[in-house]
């Protein structure tokens, strides 16, 4: 079947209520989880970003177009129940860059209830919190927002400068394995109802993978082969500090001779 005889199907079935979807080299359907309509930590409104998307990208869900297939991960906070980081070609997920919320007459209660403040303070993988035994401190140079002290204290709520990072690459399968996905975008606004940062940038790594993929490799082999360097170049992103995994190992990795008085020796 030609893809002219599956856009005649596909109108057919629309026209009397069905959807078509997701299935070959397409944008499969979107999974998200349940958000702010059963999670208290939620930052993003995923249900509802979900919808949008899948109506906004209906053709490209309906008609494949692509090397292969990409899956669509939504977690609506930093605690990634939706997976979008590992199981995502492209993964949306919930952060904030202000600083948690701390309401101290609140966090002295569930001191007073019980609760190990100090066991949470040593538990901080940056040291980012300082309890002086009235209020609660969060250093805003060492904090993540990694959500370790929101999920254990009832006292801290996520900040209120929300917005979405946007991965690539994560899958369990494919030539090179399972793989994590990379942070491209660290901060996207989310602003319904056209929500246009977040289709623009969506709509960078559709561009480079359409471009770039080979039949049958996913997003993360791509990057694999291009080089994590190369597609933030092709996605339009400047590099910064979110994008390293790990601090560099070696100093003079990278770096070229012009970029070195004297040269290398």
């Amino acid at each position: 079947m030609t893809n002219e005889d599956m856009k005649a199907v596909t109108l057919e079935l629309n026209a009397i209520g069905y959807d078509v979807g997701s299935a070959g080299d397409a944008i499969r359907n979107i999974a998200d989880c349940m958000g702010p309509s059963l999670c208290e930590y939620a930052v993003m409104d995923t249900p509802r970003l979900k919808y949008f998307m899948t109506k906004h990208y209906i053709d490209d869900i309906q008609y494949p177009r692509f090397p292969f297939k990409i899956k669509t991960k939504m977690s609506g906070c930093p605690n990634d129940c939706g997976k979008a980081l590992l199981h995502g070609d492209i993964g949306i997920i919930g952060v904030f860059r202000d600083l948690p919320k701390v309401n101290n007459e609140r966090l002295l209660e569930w001191i007073k209830l019980g609760g190990d403040i100090q066991r949470v303070l040593d538990r901080c993988p940056t040291d980012a919190m300082v309890w002086d035994g009235k209020g609660l401190e969060i250093d805003p140079d060492r904090c993540v927002r990694c959500m370790y002290c929101i999920n254990r204290i009832p006292a801290i709520k996520p900040g209120d400068d929300r917005g979405v990072a946007i991965t690539a690459g994560g899958k369990m399968k494919g030539k090179y394995g399972p793989m994590k996905g990379k942070v491209v975008f660290p901060f996207v606004k989310v602003t319904p109802p056209d929500y246009n940062e977040l289709v623009e940038a969506y709509n960078r790594i559709l561009q480079v993978y359409d471009e770039n993929g080979r039949k049958k490799e996913r997003i993360g082999d791509m990057i694999q082969r291009l080089g994590f360097d190369k597609f933030l170049e092709l996605c339009g992103v400047e590099p910064m500090p979110m994008h390293f995994s790990s601090p560099r190992r070696n100093t003079f990795y990278h770096w070229s001779e012009e970029e070195l008085a004297g040269g290398v020796r």
